[in-house]
């Protein structure tokens, strides 16, 4: 099981909800572009891999690794907004954006499926090239080809607009927008977004045990996340896992078993206190 969430606006938008939820004003004369989209997908796979391994000198190796997924969706999301808005003294806050929202998990005045059918597949390649018995740089491509198609997905499109000058009783913005448009039921098609990475480790004698140290840089969607590992060896074939991210400031910590694997990924151990909280499993068959 797999959940993906892709969230992008543009600096237009963001001021667009400054003013709606913060009181900000735009500047005189302002008239700038809204742009939002926001894709969800939950889905199980069944993953097929194979290894080649080529040899070229004592201590020195190159591995290829190729993947491929069967995928059955359980459910999508996608939001999609855009426009502009603008304000001036004179006229006040203007607002004239385009609309698309999709979900598999509700009906729109009837219209939807109550258990869409979605299916695809996704494809991965990687490179692993061990310069010496000790060290390794690992080139990865995840998600390269991919392709998500889900029938019986209910849908609106509407045109929004809104011209106010008025404000409630706490001084928000009161929109007020004019909405227009319809529902219906869609076959929604998508690809994923490659998730690009270049890793490299090198094992180091630690705690009477040869640890693994490394770092890694991951590419999506025009984001770049670096991020340091480490895997301590434990007892009977098991690992100890940790990873820290720079960019979202999360961090890892599991447990990996030639058969499968476990992992927490949080901001903070205090749930309480954290931001992005998440469980990562996976369960491998070799053959």
């Amino acid at each position: 099981m797999r959940s993906d969430i892709l969230f992008s606006a543009s600096r237009g938008a963001v001021d667009v909800v400054h003013v709606y939820k913060q009181k900000l004003k735009l500047p005189e004369g302002s008239d700038v572009a809204v742009a939002t989209q926001e894709t969800g997908l939950i889905f199980a796979g069944l993953r097929v891999a194979h290894t080649w391994i080529f040899e070229s000198a004592p201590g020195q190796s190159l591995q290829a690794t190729g993947a491929l997924t069967a995928l059955s969706v359980q459910s999508v999301q996608h939001w999609d907004v855009s426009g502009r808005a603008g304000y001036t003294n004179a006229d006040g806050y203007s607002l004239n954006a385009q609309v698309l929202r999709q979900n598999s998990r509700k009906q729109f005045s009837g219209y939807g499926m109550n258990h869409p059918d979605g299916y695809g597949y996704t494809a991965d390649l990687g490179v692993m090239w061990t310069p010496t018995e000790h060290s390794f740089i690992n080139v990865s491509a995840v998600d390269l080809f991919s392709q998500v198609n889900v029938r019986g997905v209910a849908a609106q499109r509407a045109k929004v607009s809104s011209s106010t000058k008025s404000t409630d009783a706490q001084g928000y913005v009161e929109y007020k927008p004019l909405v227009s448009g319809r529902y219906s039921s869609e076959r929604v098609g998508l690809r994923l977004n490659p998730k690009l990475g270049v890793s490299g480790g090198v094992r180091v004698d630690w705690l009477d045990t040869r640890a693994l140290l490394g770092a890694r840089l991951e590419h999506v969607a025009n984001i770049n996340i670096p991020s340091l590992w480490a895997v301590l060896p434990l007892s009977a074939g098991f690992s100890l896992q940790f990873e820290a991210e720079t960019r979202f400031h999360s961090f890892g910590l599991g447990l990996h078993h030639r058969y499968g694997s476990l992992m927490l990924r949080t901001s903070s151990l205090d749930i309480s206190h954290s931001e992005a909280l998440g469980v990562q499993a996976a369960v491998n068959i070799p053959f």
